[in-house]
């Protein structure tokens, strides 16, 4: 958390290559500082958080996982800075478009930079696991899914053949309902909690 820093944006102009190219170093603020004052003097606003990543072990697959109480993306973009330039995470989003998918090899070092809506940042949080806790995480999430997703859709083709029997469209429209249910619980369903 010391080397997180907090840059705020009240003009909602900067991109990404205005932080990194142009100098705006001395626009960030330690994260602790920022927290303790807790200084946002207008909204609407962008808030940019940067953070560096070292990694010392062998394990070169990690996942970014944004955890809040609120459903949906509230981080608004996430890049990968290191020596090669600047890479956009938008097509290394996992489950959820909530967790991100990184590489960083034995001894390296890569920056992060998180472009955040501001009325959510204070309930939102940041982990970063190896790829193999998160996959261990998540396996018994689509456990659960798969078996509950098979009941809807045995009792779908049931309903199905139902209505071929006494041609009631009630058993349409019982279909319809429990498809649409089935798919909005599991779009809005909760994350596993990641340890």
């Amino acid at each position: 958390k010391e080397k997180t820093e907090i840059l705020i944006d009240y003009k909602n102009n900067w991109v990404i290559d205005d932080i990194i190219l142009t100098d705006k170093t001395e626009y960030f603020m330690n994260i602790k500082h920022f927290f303790n004052n807790k200084k946002i003097k207008k909204y609407p606003c962008i808030i940019w958080i940067k953070f560096t990543l070292y990694n010392p072990n062998d394990t070169t697959e990690w996942v970014i996982i944004e955890e809040s109480g609120v459903s949906g993306m509230l981080i608004d973009a996430i890049y990968e800075y290191n020596d090669n330039g600047v890479k956009s995470l938008e097509n290394f989003k996992l489950i959820k478009n909530k967790s991100y998918s990184i590489n960083i090899k034995k001894g390296e070092t890569k920056s992060y930079y998180l472009k955040y809506n501001p009325f959510f940042l204070f309930g939102s949080n940041i982990k970063i696991i190896t790829q193999n806790e998160y996959n261990e995480s998540y396996k018994n999430y689509f456990l659960f899914f798969g078996f509950f997703f098979g009941i809807v859709l045995i009792m779908s083709f049931y309903n199905f053949f139902l209505f071929f029997s006494f041609y009631d469209v009630s058993y349409i429209f019982y279909i319809i309902f429990i498809l649409t249910f089935s798919f909005l619980l599991f779009s809005s369903a909760i994350k596993p909690t990641i340890k």
